[in-house]
């Protein structure tokens, strides 16, 4: 038993406590053998599960265009988890978004948290995962197709190679 307790550590890490992760990978290691549990989870930190992000895609798939990109940009750039509310509002302002509505879009689907006292704006790690899964599959191995870049490897290759398509 103490292999399945170290391994069911192993999984609600991974789902980071979400509920509908730990559901769907509940259910897809119940009844299983050690050995196929640890072979799932090697797979899922190489992979982000598919039918995890499935399901926390038809959130994202509802939102109207604007918060789709409001919910993109925060996935994107979010800072260990956490944006400065302030400073969020004047990019969102910026790039000529309704903020206080769209976050509140946001906040209502239950896609980021919002703590007023801080004024800090969270989103779960596997919803981060998912925003940059979808700017990436139109073409993932080609960044400068990318609506966003986040990582200073993609932007190095990007920019020196100059391409823009």
């Amino acid at each position: 038993m103490s292999d399945f307790e170290k391994l069911t550590s192993d999984v609600l890490s991974h789902c980071k406590g979400h509920p509908l992760a730990i559901e769907i990978l509940g259910s897809s290691l119940f009844d299983k053998h050690v050995s196929h549990w640890r072979s799932a989870l090697i797979s899922l930190r190489e992979n982000k599960s598919k039918s995890i992000m499935d399901v926390l895609r038809i959130s994202f798939d509802q939102l109207e265009d604007t918060h789709k990109e409001i919910f993109l940009d925060i996935a994107c750039f979010l800072s260990k988890n956490m944006l400065w509310g302030e400073y969020l509002k004047e990019v969102l302002d910026f790039r000529e978004f309704n903020p206080e509505y769209g976050l509140q879009v946001l906040i209502d689907k239950s896609l980021i948290t919002m703590n007023f006292i801080f004024g800090e704006i969270q989103m779960h790690d596997l919803l981060c995962d998912l925003g940059k899964c979808i700017v990436r599959e139109k073409s993932p191995r080609k960044p400068w197709k990318w609506s966003r870049l986040w990582d200073v490897k993609d932007f190095h290759k990007v920019m020196s190679n100059n391409k823009v398509e």
